[in-house]
């Protein structure tokens, strides 16, 4: 008989006879106890399910880290997406491919800056509507309690507020809005191969077919959008790390902060 089958009719057994026993019954198991398929209680007795767990226990904030240097991204229906990184700060263009030529024809452009303060600033401008170059201030404050430590396979919320301190747009200026980024990852790799060959070791896997590596960020997003190439910039060597995981330096994030923008 399956030995978590013994278990669970032992347990019943002992459970109906324990109130005549006193509370001197006694479970008697020779070999291991599993919870689905994983060993918790070895056949010597020793608890091990608290090393299973710290395996698959990740600093969350490693994986939304970007090291300096252009992130170049190519979607599987004619789009392109360059990043490059550089301290504080991240610039961002898009480009779509001529459906005649198939040139690359740059559509949008924008930066974001870490201003020191608990503040980022963030400017874009779209071609060829207008050719004006827009930018807002935003305060951003985490509403949840920190928490650095992740447990692959569970689920993660963070509750953020926003307040808009200066914008092209002066209606928006002291507007608040409350949001949550939710990390859901249930899967590790051991490294992913960029197009141009690279590998980035150490990676998790979250929904909607996304993947996000150590110290690289999200190599993989919206189901199309896949990382080609990275080239870090001139003595560049350290990752430069976020102040926070909400989302504002994270590649998918920043791609729809910028396309919000841009339906204005």
């Amino acid at each position: 008989m399956n030995k978590k089958l013994v278990v669970v009719a032992l347990s019943s057994v002992l459970g109906v006879s324990s109130a005549f026993a006193a509370g001197n019954a006694i479970l008697n198991v020779e070999g291991e106890i599993q919870i689905n398929g994983q060993t918790v209680i070895d056949n010597s007795g020793n608890f091990v399910g608290l090393e299973f767990a710290q395996q698959n226990q990740v600093t969350i904030s490693d994986y939304y880290l970007s090291r300096d240097g252009v992130y170049t991204f190519v979607s599987d229906n004619g789009w392109k997406d360059v990043y490059t990184v550089s301290g504080n700060s991240e610039s961002f263009v898009s480009y779509y491919a001529d459906p005649q030529s198939g040139e690359y024809v740059i559509v949008a452009e924008g930066a974001w800056l870490d201003n020191g303060d608990g503040t980022y600033t963030t400017t874009w401008q779209d071609y060829p509507s207008d050719n004006v170059e827009y930018s807002s201030t935003i305060r951003e404050t985490e509403l949840t309690q920190p928490a650095a430590s992740y447990q692959i396979g569970s689920l993660l919320v963070k509750a953020f507020e926003s307040e808009v301190i200066d914008s092209s747009y002066s209606e928006e200026v002291g507007n608040t809005d409350v949001y949550t980024s939710e990390y859901a990852y249930g899967g590790k790799m051991a490294s992913f191969t960029l197009e141009d060959g690279t590998q980035i070791s150490d990676c998790l896997v979250g929904a909607n077919a996304e993947i996000r590596c150590k110290e690289f960020g999200t190599v993989v997003y919206d189901d199309s959008y896949v990382l080609e190439s990275f080239q870090p910039l001139t003595g560049a060597q350290v990752a430069t790390q976020s102040t926070s995981t909400s989302a504002k330096r994270d590649r998918s994030a920043t791609l729809k902060f910028f396309s919000k923008l841009k339906q204005k």
